[in-house]
């Protein structure tokens, strides 16, 4: 809702049920305790959130201002992916859930502390955390590289200690 952006910070707190095929907000009821937090607000993200038209309370509504139904949210996402693939051919078309595992991936590259993807992505387990990041041949090898260079370090400072 556009209650919860304030400032900096986006504040997630409420799930979305379907209760007798119709859609409702519950305040601070979610799938798990760690879905409702509070997180910093991207300053790209609030200006492109700022561009969009406040027609309703909810930030993403149905025509009539509604909170979406599940399907129309993905067909509305979908409408909205494939004119971005339009524009740009080589883009993957991928599942909002999908896209879950990639911003856990990319955030995880960027930043190596599986505890912050974890409390961005709600989860309430760090395991759940780590099934949502994939490494790839590029991290894997820095990893790697990393290892050795740290052996070598061992090495030489271990050849200049007194006997």
């Amino acid at each position: 809702m556009w209650s919860d952006i304030d400032g900096d910070t986006l504040h997630i707190r409420r799930g979305v049920y379907i209760d007798n095929h119709t859609p409702s907000v519950v305040e601070y009821k979610a799938k798990t305790k760690g879905s409702i937090r509070t997180l910093p607000l991207p300053q790209k993200l609030k200006e492109l959130l700022e561009e969009l038209p406040q027609t309703s309370e909810f930030i993403f509504a149905s025509a009539n201002g509604k909170i979406m139904e599940p399907h129309n949210f993905n067909r509305a996402y979908y409408k909205v992916l494939n004119s971005i693939i339009e524009k740009e051919p080589s883009l993957e078309k991928l599942s909002p859930h999908c896209l879950r595992h990639t911003y856990a991936t990319l955030t995880l590259s960027a930043n190596p502390n599986l505890r912050n993807v974890q409390t961005l992505l709600g989860h309430t387990d760090p395991k759940t955390t780590a099934k949502y990041t994939h490494p790839d041949m590029v991290e894997l090898s820095k990893t790697s590289n990393q290892f050795l260079e740290l052996l070598e370090a061992n090495k030489e400072h271990n050849q200049h200690r007194l006997p």
